[in-house]
């Protein structure tokens, strides 16, 4: 494992201690969430990122002929910034808390739609 001292340009260092996708339903539709256990090597303790699967549309920038400009469906990840910090002593600990609050938004969402 790298020592993160001896790389002090980097501000933040993590190492993706387990990560884990689940399927959920909120508003009516299957949202596919995963949700990362990191170990920060400076402080020695865990947080948990979380990114929901979105699907876009991609769109070749120069298109040589007509045909070119269809637009293609994909898949990306993305942050869920306003996802609440869960911070622990275990990646366990702060995979169960984050999936807690998860519990907490497919409830809150479903109860609202």
């Amino acid at each position: 494992m790298p020592d993160p001292y001896m790389f002090p340009f980097c501000r933040e260092f993590y190492v993706v201690e387990k990560s884990i996708e689940v399927v959920v339903t909120m508003k009516g539709d299957s949202r596919c969430v995963r949700i990362n256990a990191l170990h920060d090597l400076k402080q020695d303790h865990y947080c948990a990122r979380v990114y929901i699967e979105e699907s876009v549309f991609l769109e070749p920038e120069y298109p040589a002929n007509d045909e070119s400009r269809r637009r293609e469906p994909a898949s990306v990840w993305t942050a869920w910034t306003d996802f609440p910090w869960t911070l622990g002593y275990s990646a366990e600990q702060v995979l169960c808390g984050a999936l807690s609050f998860l519990r907490q938004r497919c409830q809150t969402v479903s109860a609202q739609g």
